[in-house]
C-alpha cells in the first residue's frame, strides 16, 4: 500500500508540474507560445530569411528561394565562407536557371554557409548556419537565433509579424505580432464599439465618433448631433445638422483631440436626448 502511494504522489507532482508550466506558457508571451519539450540541440528548424532582394527558407541543409524581387539576370550561389569546398548556384538567369520559387540546393554537412546575391542591384551577402542550432540555451527545441528567449523554455519561436496573437490586455484588440517576431500587441481603444441610442447609431474607434444610422422620428427629421466635453468648455463640434443641409447620413464623422469623456447631444423631433461616452 505504501508503494502505492507514492507512486500516486508522484503522479500527481508531475501533472502539478506539467499544469504549472502550461500556465506560465498562458501568461508570459502567450503570442509565441507553443508547445515545449526537452528537445535534443542540434535540430533542423526552418528559418525564413529576407534579404538582398530575396526571400530564402533553410531546413536542415537545404536553402530554398522563396521569392525574388531583383531586377533580371540575377545569380544566388551558396559556397562555404571560403569558397573552398561547396560552390552551387541555387540559379543563374543568365544560364537560363530562372530564379523561381522552389529552386534549393543542398549542403554536404552542417555548419557555416554564405548565399551570394549578384543582380543589378549590385552583390550582397547573406550569412546562414545549415544543419540545426549554434545554440538553444533553454533546450525547449528552438534554435536559439529564433528563440524570443532562449533562456527561457516556456517562450517560443518568433512568428511573421502581423501573426494575430493574444496580448492578455482585455483593454486592448486587433492584436498582432510586432516588427521584432516576438512581441504581441494590440490597439488601445480602437475596438469599434457600437452605440444605438437617442435614434441614432454611432460608432466608436479610437477617436472618431461615426454616425452609422439615423431614426428621428420627425418627417423630415431635422436632427442636429453635436460632440462636446462633458462641460461644453473645450470641444464642441457639430457631427451633422439637417438644418443646414449637412444631412445625417452614414459615415459623417468627429474625431475628438484626445481620450476621456464626452457627450453626444442629439436634437430632433423626439427631443433632446444625450450619449455619454468614454474615448
Amino acid at each position: 500500500m505504501k508503494k502505492q502511494t507514492v507512486k500516486l504522489g508522484l503522479a500527481f507532482a508531475l501533472m502539478a508540474m506539467l499544469f504549472t508550466a502550461c500556465q506560465k506558457d498562458a501568461l508570459i508571451n502567450n503570442a509565441v507560445e507553443n508547445i515545449q519539450t526537452q528537445s535534443p540541440k542540434n535540430i533542423d528548424l526552418r528559418n525564413t530569411i529576407t534579404q538582398c532582394g530575396i526571400t530564402i527558407s533553410t531546413s536542415g541543409l537545404t536553402v530554398t528561394l522563396i521569392d525574388d524581387s531583383n531586377s533580371a539576370n540575377t545569380i544566388v550561389t551558396v559556397t562555404d565562407p571560403g569558397w573552398n569546398f561547396f560552390v552551387e548556384d541555387l540559379c543563374n538567369e543568365h544560364t537560363g536557371d530562372d530564379c523561381t520559387s522552389g529552386s534549393s540546393v543542398t549542403a554536404p554537412s552542417s555548419g557555416n554557409y554564405v548565399v551570394h546575391v549578384q543582380s543589378g542591384g549590385g552583390n550582397c551577402t547573406i550569412d546562414i548556419f545549415l544543419g540545426g542550432c549554434t545554440t538553444d540555451n533553454d533546450n525547449d527545441g528552438v534554435c536559439g537565433d529564433v528563440d524570443c528567449n532562449d533562456n527561457d523554455a516556456s517562450v517560443g519561436a518568433a512568428q511573421a509579424s502581423g501573426t494575430s496573437c493574444n496580448d492578455g490586455n482585455p483593454n486592448t484588440c486587433n492584436d498582432v505580432i510586432q516588427a521584432d517576431g516576438c512581441t504581441c500587441q494590440g490597439v488601445v481603444n480602437d475596438c469599434g464599439e457600437t452605440i444605438t441610442a437617442c435614434d441614432i447609431v454611432v460608432s466608436i474607434s479610437g477617436q472618431t465618433i461615426t454616425l452609422l444610422e439615423s431614426n428621428s422620428p420627425a418627417s423630415p427629421p431635422f436632427t442636429i448631433v453635436t460632440v462636446t466635453d462633458p462641460m461644453w468648455n473645450f470641444f464642441v463640434e457639430i457631427l451633422c445638422n439637417d438644418h443646414t443641409g449637412d444631412d445625417c447620413e452614414l459615415g459623417k464623422s468627429v474625431t475628438v483631440p484626445f481620450g476621456g469623456p464626452y457627450v453626444i447631444h442629439v436634437q430632433s423631433g423626439g427631443g433632446n436626448c444625450t450619449i455619454d461616452v468614454q474615448i
